[in-house]
């Protein structure tokens, strides 16, 4: 319970400053309050606040600007990868291509050699039938000792 009180009682002069600081500050003419007198001195010149403010604006800038640019650096590695990706896939479609060029002019050599060779079995298998004879009219169950006696 006293733990509270002290709290509550911390927290209502941090308050008590903090509306001090940040109140407006008093002209010559108002003589009507001393304790205002008091909490005037406390209060520091438009000056030092300023310079106060100065150096916190500058250190929020550089702060920020700090972060974009850390940032910025991000997509511009991300854009140098998928670049040198690009490079890398572009020379290996040229490789294929070249390839894909050299088997087709393959094939067609191929299919004129396979071409050429049909052409000459046929012309073989042509030949071979020329030299062939045929005999009509010859039972095939003859013997080479009957077939002398059959063409008698």
């Amino acid at each position: 319970m006293a733990s509270k009180h002290f709290q509550k009682q911390k927290q209502a002069k941090q308050e008590k400053r903090l509306s001090t600081f940040f109140s407006p500050q008093k002209t010559q003419d108002s003589n009507d309050d001393p304790s205002l007198d008091s909490s005037i001195a406390m209060t520091p010149s438009s000056a030092e606040s300023a310079a106060v403010t100065t150096e916190i604006i500058k250190t929020l800038l550089d702060n920020t600007l700090k972060e974009i640019q850390e940032k910025s650096t991000d997509p511009q590695n991300a854009i140098s990868r998928v670049l040198t990706r690009i490079q890398t896939i572009e020379e290996k479609q040229e490789h294929i291509e070249f390839q894909i060029q050299t088997l087709k002019d393959t094939h067609k050599e191929t299919e004129m050699k396979v071409n050429q060779l049909e052409t000459k079995i046929a012309d073989l298998e042509d030949r071979a039938r020329r030299t062939n004879l045929k005999f009509r009219n010859i039972p095939e169950n003859i013997t080479n000792d009957k077939l002398k006696d059959f063409m008698k």
